[in-house]
């Protein structure tokens, strides 16, 4: 092939090459802004999931101060927005109401919503250890958690732990009945009034905020020993 030839052929390749490419795909935003019940500002983190059509895409982005959130590039479909009070005291609807909030993003556009985050009440669990026996492992552990819509345990997050033991919390609603529950693992606990905790003892905590706030008390235990 002679130079004369190569440069027209090459001109045609990369010509071919630039129409051949296809379009890249047309994406969507979400802008939004998150309030809280009690008009307190809160740092919010919020994950946008696609629920339809499938594959899943999940993307995520932190509210500002002012509670304002954008998360671009985004392919059309279906989406479920959950949010997480980083500090805690709010609910998120995903794992509370059974179903966050519902937005449909199409291509080229930008949809608009808001969110109002409720108030929660703070589920308080004391573990006295003075032997430091939980060593969160086959050794000496206690799963706990509470149950939510569907029967999704929703467990309590470590919290920083003081001189006679462990403290946990969770952020759960004031304004119905609720159920904890307690499994120990390769350990002996009994509660507060000295009763053993048996395999996935469960507890009823009733409502009592009165409208006024939530009003739940700590819950304490005490690690006795460990198991034969």
């Amino acid at each position: 092939m002679t130079a004369r030839t190569i440069a027209p052929f090459c001109c045609f390749m990369l010509s071919f090459s630039l129409y051949a490419q296809p379009a890249p795909p047309a994406i969507g935003t979400i802008r939004g802004v998150v309030t809280t019940s009690d008009h307190n500002p809160a740092a919010v983190y919020v994950r946008a999931a696609r629920t339809s059509p499938l594959p899943a895409v999940v993307a995520a982005a932190t509210a500002d101060p002012s509670g304002n959130f954008q998360i671009t590039g985004l392919f059309p479909g279906i989406y479920e927005l959950c949010l997480t009070a980083t500090s805690g005291g709010y609910i998120d609807p995903c794992l509370w109401e059974g179903s966050g909030v519902v937005v449909t993003v199409s291509a080229g556009s930008a949809v608009q919503t808001a969110v109002t985050l409720k108030k929660a009440a703070t589920l308080k669990v004391h573990v006295i250890d003075a032997g430091r026996l939980i060593k969160n492992s086959a050794e000496g552990a206690i799963v706990m958690g509470v149950f939510g819509p569907g029967g999704h345990l929703h467990r309590l997050a470590v919290k920083a732990p003081d001189a006679s033991g462990k403290n946990y919390e969770i952020s759960v609603p004031y304004d119905r009945d609720l159920t904890f529950s307690m499994k120990p693992v390769g350990l002996i606990v009994a509660d507060e009034r000295n009763n053993p905790v048996a395999d996935w003892r469960q507890l009823t905590l009733r409502e009592n905020s009165n409208g006024a706030g939530p009003k739940l008390k700590v819950l304490n235990f005490v690690v006795i020993g460990k198991k034969p």
